[in-house]
């Protein structure tokens, strides 16, 4: 019963994920270069809609530390030192085939890793010179 209630859960949260992403505009005014998922922005502010962050913090998906991997991702805050892009730029958004939700903004990836964000997912990856 509880894994079928997850199920109908997930579904219906895909369901409007992949609604709130069609037909809209697929750049951030900020940075054009960089495609922008209006679904995986939406998701995440869902999900953070109960985190407690400060004024100059962000809620964003991280790897928690552990002593046995895989570790597990959970919701933090983290600061935002001026912007939430760093600089670079991402592959095309039709060649990011991951249909994990791995991150919102740059701020989510670690060292210089970029939050690129695809058509049905997001993921860090490598620093590409703009």
């Amino acid at each position: 019963m509880e894994i079928s209630r997850r199920l109908l859960t997930f579904s219906v949260l895909m369901f409007v994920f992949c609604l709130k992403s069609r037909g809209q505009p697929p750049f951030n005014s900020a940075s054009p270069q960089r495609f922008r998922n209006p679904g995986i922005q939406w998701y995440f502010r869902y999900i953070c809609r109960n985190m407690r962050c400060g004024f100059e913090d962000v809620c964003e998906l991280r790897t928690m530390p552990c002593f046995m991997p895989p570790c597990r991702d959970s919701l933090t805050c983290v600061g935002i030192p001026g912007s939430t892009d760093k600089p670079g730029r991402c592959p095309l958004a039709f060649s990011i085939e991951t249909r994990r939700i791995g991150c919102n903004t740059d701020l989510g990836c670690p060292g210089n890793e970029l939050c690129c964000h695809g058509y049905r997912g997001s993921e860090c990856q490598p620093y590409f010179p703009a």
